[in-house]
Formats: C-alpha cells, sequence, structure tokens
C-alpha cells in the first residue's frame, strides 16, 4: 500500500510571518469564511488540487484549492492543540482527503517533528469568496 505522508500549514504560516510583522500598519487579517449554503458539502477533496491551508481554530480549517474554489472543514469535535501555526500531517492511501480521515498535529519544539493528538475531519463546506458562490468539483 502507498501511503502518502504530507505536512501542511507550516509552509503558508512560514510564507505568511514572512511577509507580515505584527503590529505593523499593512497587517489586515484574513476575512471569516462564509459557507456557501446553496451548495452540497463534499466528502472527499483531490490532494493534488489543494494549495493552500489554513487553521481557523480549533473546529476548523480552510482549504484553498488550485482555480480557486475554497472549502472549509469543520471537524465533528474539538482538536485539542489545533490552532494557527500548529503543523499538522494525515495519511492516506488515496488521492484525497476524506471526511473519514485523521489529521495529526505535529509538536516542533526540540528536535525533529513529533505526533500529538489525532483528530477526524468533517465534510468539505464549500466557501463564498469575494461574494460569489464557488461551483463545487464534478466528482
Amino acid at each position: 500500500m502507498n501511503w502518502r505522508t504530507l505536512t501542511l500549514a507550516s509552509l503558508a504560516i512560514s510564507l505568511n510571518s514572512a511577509c507580515t510583522t505584527p503590529g505593523t500598519s499593512d497587517e489586515v487579517p484574513a476575512p471569516a469564511p462564509i459557507i456557501d449554503e446553496g451548495a452540497e458539502a463534499r466528502r472527499c477533496i483531490s490532494l493534488s488540487q489543494i494549495s493552500n491551508v489554513r487553521v481557523i481554530g480549533d473546529r476548523s480549517i480552510e482549504f484553498k484549492m488550485y482555480g480557486g474554489k475554497n472549502y472549509i472543514n469543520i471537524l465533528p469535535h474539538k482538536c485539542p492543540g489545533l490552532r494557527p501555526g500548529r503543523p499538522f500531517m494525515y495519511r492516506t492511501s488515496l488521492n484525497k482527503l476524506c471526511d473519514m480521515d485523521l489529521i495529526t498535529l505535529l509538536d516542533t519544539g526540540g528536535y525533529g517533528m513529533r505526533p500529538l493528538a489525532s483528530c477526524g475531519l468533517g465534510r468539505f463546506e464549500p466557501l463564498i469568496v469575494g461574494g460569489e458562490a464557488i461551483p463545487g468539483e464534478d466528482e
């Protein structure tokens, strides 16, 4: 079985921190995501289409896709330690990330990365970006 392990969020976080300095006047907080209530949630998203990941809180992760589509995954339960700046990984034997998969938080202190808590994902809800609904992908 071919397992893929990917670490997300650390690249986005390091790029974000390299571009902004806390307390400067040009710092603009990211807008709160708006769920498109008229669109159907997805069980899975394609790994190859994920361009960026943003942890919003202990129960929500935003997935930005190539092509402009964005999804939010609201975890069914709080994930202790999930917060902006904390990297996580996942393992899947498919080329998709699905609502039955687990993410594992990583501790970057000390030498290397140490796995911490694992948390289950929920469904991927399409987001409205720039005031327009994002059409879902055909499966």
